[in-house]
């Protein structure tokens, strides 16, 4: 009867703080509650011991509330939450969190309305300019040049605005991977307003588990493959050419991958060989630069021909109602401005480089700081990059003579080059 008891108040434990205290109450507090209840079984047992004497249970009374005292100073919620993101990264003010056993989802609010959202102290989304057209690029860029969009993988749901993007322009079925539920939770409250309450929609299937996992697992083909950013030395599974052909697989035969890179953290040969690690897959891969600290690889079996005016109004129809988030990119001109390089041009940034494996990584894992600006000569590979010339065809006369539209690109890409110079 007594290893029956046992057995029974253990499975039972278990289970109930793993889905009932954790969820309703968090980590801390859930682990607080434990810590007290086993101390007042302690304190039962001991005043139930008739063989102990009676000074000894009194001291040991007093022993056990004068910790829990103590405790319940340590265990204060909100001075833990307030200490627990990296304050570096965001310089504001705690609005929200969520948190569980896998993770602890923070949303910073600084002075001006901005704001970041924190998974165990790593920002992963923000709402600042910057970040907001970043995510809408990454989400155009496949859907401006795939011939089928009706069905996509989205890696990582940060505020949920992509996904709402990828909604809203009639992709009938959207599979989005990620591995916190509180990060899922809190964008949900969050930013609902911003991603128009998406997870409420139909065609919208959502998985707590990371991007990688549910590709080996699904065997439908996607039309188009998002991978959002992290940094491959966090995450270095998603950047290795064993990951890429993955993705191929999963994609259908004119299906594209849309990629980020950053530019921070990484040497200029470890970034070339993440680079290589896609181009060992893929046959076409372009590489774009919103002129911010990532790039985004372009990757496809095969890359579709457009013709400049096909393309152009098919560029009008995607951004139509999404002008404010475009940014400086807000014309077909500008966005192939920001085209670096692709195919056999990427050669200049690839080098004699090796690519990032499964089995042999290319990457120095010990003693690198992944945060701070971006690194000079990263810049300076990319700076000599050029995206002369491009895989558009450019016939007719939509609205202007060939040559006006190629200066015009020219242009912009220029100055994006002047802007960022290799330092």
């Amino acid at each position: 009867r007594f290893l029956f008891t046992w057995l029974t108040g253990s499975v039972a434990a278990l289970l109930l703080v793993s889905f009932l205290f954790i969820p309703a109450a968090g980590l801390y507090r859930s682990f607080f509650l434990v810590s007290v209840l086993s101390a007042l079984t302690g304190i039962l047992i001991l005043f139930r011991d008739s063989r102990l004497k009676r000074g000894f249970r009194v001291l040991c009374f007093a022993g056990t509330v004068g910790a829990m005292i103590w405790a319940a100073n340590i265990f204060d919620r909100e001075d833990i939450v307030t200490r627990h993101p990296d304050p570096a990264s965001a310089g504001g003010n705690v609005a929200m969190m969520r948190e569980g056993s896998s993770s602890l989802a923070v949303l910073m609010e600084k002075d001006n309305g901005e704001q970041d959202l924190l998974l165990n102290g790593v920002a992963v989304a923000g709402t600042d300019e910057k970040q907001l057209q970043f995510q809408y690029l990454q989400t155009l860029l496949p859907f401006l040049f795939s011939k089928q969009t009706a069905s996509v993988c989205l890696m990582g749901f940060g505020t949920g605005i992509q996904a709402a993007v990828i909604e809203k322009w009639g992709s009938e079925r959207i599979t989005v991977a990620e591995p916190s539920p509180e990060l899922i939770r809190l964008s949900s409250e969050a930013f609902s307003l911003l991603n128009d309450d998406v997870l409420t929609k139909k065609n919208l299937d959502i998985t707590t588990e990371s991007g990688r996992s549910l590709l080996n697992r699904y065997h439908e083909a996607f039309d188009i493959i998002i991978c959002r950013y992290s940094h491959p030395k966090r995450q270095p599974g998603l950047y290795t050419s064993d990951f890429y052909k993955l993705c191929k697989d999963r994609l259908d035969e004119s299906g594209m991958l849309c990629q980020s890179l950053p530019l921070y953290g990484l040497t200029a040969q470890e970034f070339g060989s993440l680079v290589r690690s896609c181009t060992e897959v893929f046959a076409h891969v372009s590489l774009w630069w919103p002129g911010n600290e990532h790039v985004l690889l372009l990757a496809s079996a095969q890359m579709p021909s457009y013709g400049f005016c096909a393309l152009d109004e098919r560029f009008f129809r995607l951004t139509a109602g999404y002008r404010n988030f475009a940014g400086s990119m807000n014309s077909l001109e500008s966005l192939l401005g920001h085209l670096i390089a692709y195919d056999d041009q990427l050669k200049t940034i690839t080098g004699e480089t090796r690519p990032h494996t499964d089995d042999l990584t290319a990457l120095t894992r010990t003693g690198v700081d992944i945060s701070g600006e971006n690194d000079s000569r990263v810049m300076q590979v990319l700076s000599s990059a050029t995206g002369q010339g491009s895989y558009i065809r450019f016939e007719g006369n939509c609205r202007s003579d060939t040559s006006a539209i190629r200066e015009r690109i020219s242009r912009i890409h220029d100055n994006l080059i002047r802007k960022n110079p290799a330092q």
